[in-house]
């Protein structure tokens, strides 16, 4: 059983580890920022994006009534919060993968069952960004149901020569 000062204490360090990527939706930040003088880049990044929730059982089985599954609609499938929520994950996106190595890594993942938080998400990335391309894993070992994984592959930064 976690105590709340235990939880707390690793919650600062887990914080404090990991780095802070500004986002932006403004074009000139996000030139300023690829042209900085950064040289932390990683051969790994996970890029667990927010989502609109609708893939998460933790969330949905609490929606017991009519009243609570209207509150869920108003409050994360808006139209103004969904397009906020693609906004965000467009960004991520973008900054997980400037952050990798050549060669390096990247899994782009979400707990929604949406295609455009998903598949159409990634496609419009790759289609935005030349050195990324997509590679099929083996997911013999990992645990998942298989109807709901269609599309089993990492994302990686080409070598540029």
């Amino acid at each position: 059983m976690w105590h709340g000062s235990a939880r707390a204490r690793l919650a600062k360090q887990a914080k404090a580890a990991v780095p802070q990527v500004p986002t932006s939706t403004n074009e000139e930040d996000d030139e300023a920022h690829s042209s900085s003088s950064t040289s932390t880049y990683y051969d790994k990044v996970l890029v667990d994006a927010e989502c609109t929730h609708d893939g998460s059982l933790r969330h949905l089985v609490k929606m017991t009534s009519d009243a609570d599954w209207n509150e869920y609609l108003d409050k994360y499938l808006s139209p103004t919060h969904v397009q906020g929520v693609l906004d965000l994950q467009h960004d991520l996106i973008r900054n997980g993968f400037r952050l990798l190595k050549e060669g390096g890594r990247m899994v782009y993942s979400t707990c929604s069952l949406s295609r455009k938080q998903n598949e159409d998400m990634v496609d419009q990335f790759l289609q935005d960004e030349p050195t990324a391309r997509l590679e099929t894993f083996d997911t013999t070992n990992v645990p998942h149901q298989v109807s709901f994984v269609s599309d089993t592959r990492l994302m990686y930064r080409d070598m540029v020569v």
